[in-house]
């Protein structure tokens, strides 16, 4: 997927379309303690996340299976 924007910032809508969760869930996630969703970025009040740090998010929520098929 190429990004034809000059900054990779990802807004909460865009997110929750590449992660496949509600925008709700990243909300509730930004506020737990300790949290526990993707990392963000915050400028001025406006909440952003870069690409990058989606894509880390997902790979440390990889689970692998045994050869038994537990994870």
């Amino acid at each position: 997927m190429s990004d034809t924007r000059p900054y990779p910032l990802m807004d909460t809508a865009e997110t929750a379309t590449y992660l496949g969760v509600p925008a709700k869930t990243l909300a509730v996630w930004r506020v737990s303690k300790p949290r526990r969703g993707p990392e963000f970025v915050k400028i001025g009040r406006h909440v952003r996340y870069r690409r990058d740090d989606l894509d880390a998010f997902i790979d440390a929520c990889r689970v692998v299976q045994d050869e038994g098929g537990q994870a």
